[in-house]
C-alpha cells in the first residue's frame, strides 16, 4: 500500500548498473533525473531472484539522484538479473522493469576506471583555471605573459612549452609521492600537501621571492655556464616555474568534476592514480597547449605601455595576499607567536634584498671598472645569503617545533572523531544533522562559509528548519576523517553530508553550495 501509483511526470530513468564498492562487494546504483526533492524521493526494488537489497545511500547532483544500494545476498550476480523498480514521492512517481547492466565505458561514478572518469579529470583539471584557489597564483602566470610584448611566435611557444613541462613536472611529483604513501598504507587525501608544515614553509618562501621579484628587488637569471650548456633563457625559467607552482598552489580548490575524479584515484590502484593524475595536468595545461598551437592568440593582449606598471603593483598585492593565506593556513596548524615570528623573518629577509639591490644599482651609477663591478657584486651577494642564512635556518626551526607542539596538543584536546550515534540520538528526536568537513587551507569551504554557512544563515537553518551543524576541522591530518569521507566516495574537500529522519543514510550534497538547493531540501525534510 505504501508504493506509489504509476505516473511519469518530471522523472526520468537514466539506469540501473552492477557495481563493487570499493571492498569488492556487489553493489546495485540506480540513477534518476528528476526535479523532485532527493528527500522525499524513495525506491522500491524487486526481483524473482530472492536477492536482498540493503539501505541505499543517496547522493545527489545538479538534478541527478543516486542510489547506492548494497547487495546483502551473498554470491550474487547482479548483471542481467531483471527488476521492477518503483520510485518518486506521494504524488509524483514512476515504474519499470529493466535488467541491471554492466556500466558504461563512459560511467564517471563507478568503482571501475572508465572513460568518462578520466573526461572528468580532463574536465576538473580545466577548471581549476577557473577556480578561486588560482587566483593568488594568476600573478605568475600574468607577470609571464607580461613579458611577451611584440616578441615573435616561436619565443612565444617556448615560454608555453616550458609552462606546460612545469605543469606536468609537478604532477609527476604529486604522483610520485602518492604512489609511495599508498605503498607505506598512509591514508590519501586530496591536498594533503597542505597539512604538510615543510610544504607551507617553503611554500611560503618561494612566494616571498616572486614578490621580491615584482618589487624589483632581485631578478631571477640563469648562471652563464648553465645556459650555454642547456640553452635555457631565465624568462624559461620562469615561465617553467609559473606552471610548477601553479599546480602545487592549486590543490586546495576541488572543482566538482575534479572531486569525483581525484577520489576515485586515490581510493583506487596504482594504475588508476597513474592514469587520472596526467588526464589532470592535460586538463589544467589545456590553455597553454592551445597558444602553444596558437601563439598568435597572445597578440589579444594590449601593448607594452603603463599600464604595465600597474598590473605589476597588482601581481605584488596578489602575491602579498597569497604569503598572508599561507601565514593564515600555518597559523591554524601551530600557534600565532609562530606566525608572528615567520613574518618577522619574511621581512628582515625582504629588508637584506631590498639592500642588496640598492647597493647593487648604486655600482652602476658610480665610475667603477668592470671587474671591479662584479668584484662588489659578488661580495654584496655573499653577505646577503650570510645573512639571511641564520634567518632561514631560526623560520624552519620555528615552524617544524611550534609545528610538533600543536600536533601533541591537538592529539590531548581535540576529538575528531564523528560520533554516529550521536547523530542517530539526533535523528529520533526530529532534527536535521549536517556535517561540514573543511579545512584552513581549503578556500572553496572558505566560499561556502561566506556564501551559505555564514552565522547569519546557519542561525536561521537551525531555528527555521531544527537543523545541527557538526562542524569537523580537517586542517591537521586525521585519519579517521578521511576514512569517515571515504565510506561515501570522497577523498577531498569541502564534504557535506546531510541525515535526517527521512534520509538516515546521510545525503551527500555537492562541494559548491547554493542556498537555493540547500533550503529547497530543507524544505522537504
Amino acid at each position: 500500500s505504501g508504493i506509489p501509483q504509476k505516473t511519469d511526470k518530471d522523472i526520468k530513468f537514466l539506469g540501473a548498473f552492477a557495481e563493487q564498492n570499493e571492498f569488492s562487494e556487489p553493489l546495485l546504483r540506480i540513477k534518476y533525473k528528476t526535479k523532485l526533492n532527493p528527500a522525499n524521493f524513495q525506491i522500491f526494488i524487486f526481483n524473482d531472484k530472492n536477492i536482498i537489497f540493503g539501505v541505499p545511500q543517496t547522493a545527489i547532483r545538479d538534478n541527478i539522484i543516486t542510489f547506492n544500494i548494497p547487495v546483502l545476498t551473498p554470491n550474487t550476480k547482479l548483471e542481467g538479473t531483471e527488476i521492477t523498480i518503483f520510485a518518486g514521492n506521494n504524488n509524483q512517481s514512476t515504474q519499470l522493469s529493466t535488467p541491471i547492466e554492466p556500466p558504461s565505458i563512459f560511467d564517471n561514478e563507478g568503482h571501475s576506471l572508465s572513460l568518462g572518469i578520466i573526461f572528468l579529470a580532463i574536465a576538473g583539471g580545466f577548471l581549476l583555471n577557473l577556480m578561486p584557489c588560482v587566483f593568488p597564483v594568476l600573478s605568475l602566470k600574468i607577470i609571464s605573459l607580461m613579458q611577451f610584448g611584440a616578441r615573435k611566435e616561436e619565443k612565444l611557444r617556448q615560454n608555453f612549452i616550458y609552462t606546460t613541462i612545469g605543469i606536468y613536472t609537478a604532477f609527476i611529483i604529486i604522483t610520485s609521492i602518492l604512489i609511495i604513501l599508498k605503498s607505506l598504507d598512509y591514508g590519501l587525501g586530496w591536498g594533503i600537501q597542505f597539512q604538510n608544515i615543510g610544504f607551507l614553509t617553503v611554500m611560503l618562501l618561494v612566494i616571498m621571492l616572486f614578490f621580491a621579484q615584482t618589487l624589483g628587488f632581485i631578478n631571477f637569471k640563469t648562471p652563464q655556464k648553465t645556459a650555454n650548456i642547456y640553452k635555457i633563457k631565465s624568462e624559461n625559467i620562469l615561465s617553467f616555474l609559473t606552471g610548477l607552482f601553479l599546480v602545487l598552489l592549486s590543490t586546495p580548490c576541488t572543482a566538482p568534476y575534479l572531486g569525483t575524479a581525484v577520489g576515485f584515484a586515490l581510493s583506487g590502484t596504482y594504475l588508476d592514480i597513474i592514469l587520472i593524475m596526467p588526464a589532470i595536468a592535460l586538463g589544467l595545461s589545456l590553455p597553454y597547449i592551445l597558444l602553444i598551437i596558437y601563439p598568435q592568440l597572445s597578440s589579444l593582449l594590449p601593448p607594452p605601455g603603463k599600464w604595465m606598471t600597474y598590473l605589476s603593483r597588482i601581481m605584488s598585492l596578489m602575491l602579498l595576499i597569497t604569503m598572508l593565506w599561507l601565514l593564515s593556513v600555518i597559523a591554524a596548524q601551530t600557534n600565532i607567536s609562530t606566525v608572528i615570528n615567520l613574518g618577522i623573518y619574511i621581512f628582515l629577509l625582504l629588508l637584506i634584498l631590498w639592500l642588496r639591490n640598492i647597493f647593487i644599482n648604486s655600482i652602476y651609477q658610480d665610475n667603477i671598472h668592470k671587474k671591479g663591478r662584479k668584484k662588489l657584486t659578488t661580495i654584496y651577494n655573499l653577505s646577503a645569503l650570510f645573512l639571511s642564512l641564520p634567518l632561514v635556518i631560526f623560520y624552519f626551526y620555528d615552524s617544524f617545533t611550534n609545528f610538533e607542539l600543536h600536533k601533541s596538543e591537538i592529539s590531548l584536546k581535540r576529538e575528531l572523531k564523528i560520533d554516529n550515534i550521536e547523530i542517530r540520538q539526533k535523528l529520533k528526536e526530529g532534527k536535521k544533522v549536517l556535517v561540514s568537513i573543511k579545512a584552513d587551507w581549503c578556500l572553496t569551504c572558505k566560499l561556502n562559509d561566506i556564501t551559505i554557512l555564514n552565522p547569519i544563515m546557519l542561525d536561521k537553518f537551525k531555528n527555521k528548519y531544527n537543523l545541527e551543524i557538526i562542524e569537523v576541522d580537517w586542517t591537521d591530518y586525521n585519519q579517521d576523517i578521511l576514512d569517515y569521507m571515504e565510506k561515501f566516495g570522497r577523498k577531498g574537500l569541502p564534504f557535506y553530508v546531510l541525515f535526517a529522519p527521512k534520509i538516515p543514510e546521510g545525503l551527500v550534497l555537492p562541494e559548491i553550495l547554493t542556498e537555493r538547493n540547500l533550503i529547497d531540501i530543507l524544505n522537504q525534510l
